[in-house]
């Protein structure tokens, strides 16, 4: 098969703050069910991870939540820090790049070049920029979360730069096993 990757682990902090981040903004976008007193979802993200028991209390960085073992003692409080770390990477790149070009890219390129080329930085460069936006103290201001649902086509193909677009199949489904 024409890929990189035949199986691949996404850090926790991806695996978890993707769909954590996609519902949230769901909830906020169409049923409108949040603290009013909040102004969306960001500020609930940065309250849960500057809780007293999340990661940046902790100084836990996005780098050792990349397995579970390393996640703040409030598992919950990580998982809210990683919704922000994939908004910070919506708004270093795009919603259709974070959800869909980066996604699709995993198999073909491996994560970490799916995340350069999608999201336009390093792994490395990455956490260090997302280190000095947590450490800011008006860092829940930074990002203006103004994408919406409907900017993620899931039809489209990466733009990730690859010259092989679509991850082999079986079924419809990734191949994510090693056929013998």
């Amino acid at each position: 098969l024409d890929k990189c990757e035949t199986s691949t682990t996404l850090p926790k902090w991806v695996e978890d703050g993707l769909p954590l981040l996609f519902a949230l903004h769901y909830t906020n976008e169409e049923i409108k069910v949040y603290n009013p007193s909040l102004s969306g979802y960001i500020p609930l993200l940065w309250n849960r991870a500057n809780s007293s028991d999340g990661p940046i209390a902790e100084s836990i960085s996005l780098e050792e939540m990349e397995v579970s073992g390393n996640y703040p003692s409030n598992s919950w409080t990580g998982r809210y820090y990683a919704a922000l770390a994939v908004e910070y990477m919506v708004y270093r790149s795009s919603a259709q790049k974070v959800y869909v070009d980066f996604v699709k890219d995993i198999y073909l390129k491996g994560w970490k070049q799916s995340f350069q080329d999608n999201i336009g930085l390093s792994v490395d460069q990455f956490y260090s920029d997302f280190q000095s936006y947590v450490i800011d103290s008006a860092a829940a201001n930074i990002v203006n979360s103004n994408w919406k649902l409907d900017d993620i086509d899931i039809t489209a193909v990466s733009s990730g730069g690859s010259s092989s677009n679509t991850a082999p199949t079986i079924n419809g489904l990734p191949n994510s096993i090693s056929v013998a």
